[in-house]
Formats: C-alpha cells, sequence, structure tokens
C-alpha cells in the first residue's frame, strides 16, 4: 500500500477535536518536541530526510521506544539530504531505524496519546524555515485507530538499518562525495545558462512590444505635421577625449573620407546643418533629450539639462504661463521632462515623457519648496488631463514649442556639458542619425545601428499612412 488518506466522513474542525493546521515550520516543530518529551508509549516517526534538529534529538531521547522510517539511499546522503552524524546518533541512542522505499510521506503517530500529524515537513534543520503545511490531531481516538490502520502495512515490509548498511552507506558516500560536488556545480551552472538564455529571451519581448506599443502611440498621436522624415546616413563614431575635452568622434571608424555629423541626405535633398549651432538630440536607448552642438567630424558639447519653453494658454486676463524643461533626471528615470505650472500662486510641477512625437504626464506634484499642505492636486490635474488628452490642442502647441530650435552662444558653455556627460562615459560605439520633424532637425543617438533602423523603418510606416 503507497497511500495514506483521512477518512472522508471526518470534516476537520467540525466533529474532530482539537484539530489544527499548522503553516508556520517553526511552531510545529515546538510542539513536536513539546509532544514528545511528554509521550508515554511507542513513538512512530515517518521521514524521508533527517538531519540534525531539535526533533530528531528529542527522538533520540526516546530511545528504544522509538522507529523511525526513513529512506536510506547513497543519493541522499550524498547530496546532504539526510546526513549520516544524525543517523548514527539516533542508532546510538537506541532508536529502532527502518528504510521505508520511496517514502515521501511525513508523519508522526503516538498512538497512546491519540497525537497524529500528517503534513509536508520532514524532520530537518531546513524543514523548520520552509513554508509548510501540516495537520494536527491531538485527542482524536477514532484518527489515531484509521492512522494505525494506514501504517500497519508500510511497517511490515520496512528494513531494519543494521551497523553493517550504515557502513556500506558511509563507505558509498565518501566515494562519491567528489564527484557529486563536481556534478553539482555543473548543474547548478547549466541551470544558470537556461535562466540566462531565458531572461535574455523575455527582455528582449518586452523590448520589442516597448517598442511596437510606442509606434503604435505615435501613430495614433501623431500631431498634424510631425510626420518624420530621416537621411539616409548612419554614422558610428566613439567618445574620444582632446586637449579640450570628451567629444563625439567618428574619425577612427571611417576609411576614406570621413562623414560629416553637419551634412545628410533626407529624401535625396542634401542637408547641412551649421557649424557650432545647437540642435535638439535625443537617446532612443535613454529616452534623454539634449542639445548637441556640432563641427563636421565631432559634436563637442551636448547639453542635457536646460532647454525651455513657455507658451500662453487662455486669453487675457486669465492667461496664463506655462514653462517646460528637460530634466534627465536620475531621481526619475520615467520621466526626462518637467512642465512647471502655477495656480493662485501656487506653483507645481508635472513630470512627463516627451518622445520624438508624443508627450504623456504624469500627476503634478508640489514644486521645490512648496509644503503638501500648500498643494492642491485638483487645480493641477485638469492641465495634466488636457495634455494627455490633447484639449484644445494644448499637447500640439506644447510640442511645436518644444520642435523650435534656439541658438546658444559659446560664452555660456560649460564643462558639464562635454558629451562623456550626456553619454554617462561609455567605451561602447554611438551610432548617430538624423530625424526631421516640422521643419526641426534632431540628431538621434543609438548604442546600435539596429535600434535606428528600426526608428527608420517605422518614420517610413508612419509616412505611407499619412
Amino acid at each position: 500500500m503507497n497511500r495514506f488518506a483521512l477518512p472522508e466522513h471526518l470534516p476537520m474542525q467540525t466533529s474532530i477535536p482539537h484539530t489544527a493546521l499548522r503553516f508556520h515550520a517553526g511552531a510545529l516543530s515546538q510542539q513536536w518536541v513539546k509532544v514528545l518529551k511528554s509521550a508515554t508509549g511507542e513513538v512512530l516517526a515517518f521521514s524521508p530526510y533527517i538531519t540534525p534538529s531539535p526533533v530528531t534529538r528529542a527522538l533520540a531521547e526516546k530511545g528504544a521506544s522509538c522507529k523511525l522510517y526513513t529512506e536510506i539511499s547513497a543519493k541522499t546522503y550524498v547530496s546532504r539530504g539526510s546526513e549520516l552524524s544524525c543517523l548514527k546518533a539516533l542508532r546510538t541512542a537506541g532508536v529502532q531505524v527502518f528504510h521505508l522505499e520511496r517514502l515521501h510521506a511525513k508523519v508522526l503517530f503516538i498512538r497512546e496519546n491519540n497525537f497524529v500529524t500528517v503534513g509536508s515537513q520532514n524532520m530537518t534543520k531546513r524543514g523548520t524555515q520552509n513554508l509548510e503545511a501540516t495537520v494536527v490531531f491531538s485527542s482524536s481516538k477514532e484518527v489515531a485507530q484509521r492512522t494505525w490502520a494506514e501504517l500497519e502495512p508500510w511497517t511490515k515490509v520496512a528494513k531494519l538499518v543494521t551497523p553493517q548498511v550504515v557502513a556500506d552507506l558511509e563507505a558509498a558516500v565518501e566515494a562519491l562525495k567528489q564527484e557529486y560536488e563536481q556534478w553539482k556545480k555543473k548543474v547548478k551552472a547549466t541551470t544558470t545558462d537556461i535562466w540566462d538564455s531565458w531572461q535574455k529571451a523575455e527582455d528582449e519581448r518586452k523590448r520589442r512590444e516597448t517598442v511596437e506599443a510606442r509606434s503604435t502611440f505615435r501613430r495614433r498621436h501623431v500631431p498634424p505635421g510631425s510626420v518624420p522624415k530621416f537621411a539616409r546616413e548612419i554614422i558610428r563614431g566613439e567618445l574620444e577625449q582632446g586637449d579640450r575635452g570628451w567629444s563625439l568622434s567618428n574619425i577612427e571608424f571611417n576609411i576614406g573620407k570621413t562623414p560629416s555629423y553637419c551634412k545628410w541626405v533626407v529624401n535625396d535633398e542634401e542637408i547641412e546643418l551649421k557649424k557650432y549651432r545647437w540642435y535638439h538630440c535625443y537617446h532612443l536607448d535613454t529616452g534623454r533629450w539634449g542639445r548637441a552642438r556640432t563641427i563636421e567630424r565631432r559634436i563637442t558639447f551636448l547639453n542635457h539639462g536646460s532647454t525651455w519653453m513657455k507658451i500662453a494658454l487662455g486669453s487675457a486676463p486669465d492667461k496664463h504661463y506655462y514653462s517646460a524643461q528637460f530634466n534627465n533626471s536620475d531621481d526619475d528615470p520615467e520621466s526626462n521632462i518637467t512642465i512647471n505650472v502655477s495656480a493662485n500662486g501656487v506653483h507645481g510641477r508635472v513630470p512627463g515623457r516627451y518622445g520624438l512625437t508624443n508627450l504623456t504626464v504624469k500627476s503634478p506634484v508640489p514644486h521645490y519648496g512648496v509644503d503638501d499642505d500648500e498643494f492642491d492636486i485638483n487645480e493641477f490635474q485638469p492641465f495634466a488631463d488636457a495634455i494627455n488628452g490633447n484639449e484644445h490642442g494644448i499637447r500640439d502647441k506644447i510640442l511645436a514649442e518644444l520642435h523650435k530650435s534656439r541658438a546658444r552662444k559659446s560664452s555660456s558653455l560649460s564643462p558639464l556639458f562635454r558629451a562623456n556627460v550626456f553619454f554617462e562615459g561609455t567605451s561602447d560605439p554611438i551610432y548617430t542619425g538624423l530625424q526631421l520633424i516640422k521643419d526641426q532637425y534632431i540628431l538621434l543617438f543609438a548604442s546600435t545601428e539596429e535600434r535606428l533602423r528600426e526608428e527608420m523603418e517605422r518614420g517610413s510606416e508612419m509616412n505611407d499612412k499619412s
């Protein structure tokens, strides 16, 4: 017989007195020890695995009045699921230990006390740390009788563990131990490789879903006149440190004539960006916006924080001005723009995500220095809702302002604007392309050429649909 079943006509918690369901392994272990110390008569314990623990020490204290049924196999002891020291200590204490093949049940049965536990917890140290569930019957004679009727056939097929069995087991474990450790390392490494591969595939799947979602959003939310066009060139470059600081340079990566960051071809039309002029730039991988200054084969400065705009909404005297700036904040990596709003003399901030052709914002928050009790989100939330819903064309107005280009004089340049800050000092290649939206040139950066190609293909789809 290889099953153990409780009678269906004995519902728990109703007709059986003193029945409990234990989920906390530590609490059950304590109850086992307490019951064993006061137990009278024979104790039967069933556990496939045994290691030194409070429970096995309590079993050892019962000596010859305790019978332990476990599984004795080289595999179990080599893998340290069970420990030889525990097996030896139990036998030395007089406990009768039996081998029960294919044992998986965990049972403690004290017939004279009508005490029965049936569950998942092994009599090991680890068993007190796992998530376990065990049913405890503490005073039902009927359950005790039925339990013995189920367990007795198991006891008749069990094999007594003799000193010779222990000696043979110990010799086998010693011989196999080193081989097992090597095998275990290989198994662990193989398992790690399997899940690393899964994680890479999962990350790629999520990336593609994100790209597709963004593409779908853009197709549905492209403002009039905002269908992008792309230059056919993709320029490979790398950060390079010179006498005046870090730049993005493409000199080392091209044979013959080095392509210029200022000369592009869009729809067979030659485009030339002005030297030392600032142009919008966007990193496709990080979502970081900025302004880049181009000079032929180098991009010397990248301003990644101070771009701002101001627009008026409504009519006088209710006209309100809203300013926006690219923040690229590490505190909120999901937001790359902040729109500053004032209402009734209180200043608030609306963090958002500004992509190449779309703008979405999150819930408003108090501006820096504004106390929470001064800030009433109900005064600011309609503005955020209006942007996300493009009410009165407000999102289009903001996007139009953001697309405008402004030159910046070199006298205001800062070392913080060097290219290595914008690209976070990466040593990997940086690929550059050019996008044209509403007569606004935007330099696009990506860590791979494929990422730029994907963006260009989506732009072509949007042009086809328009």
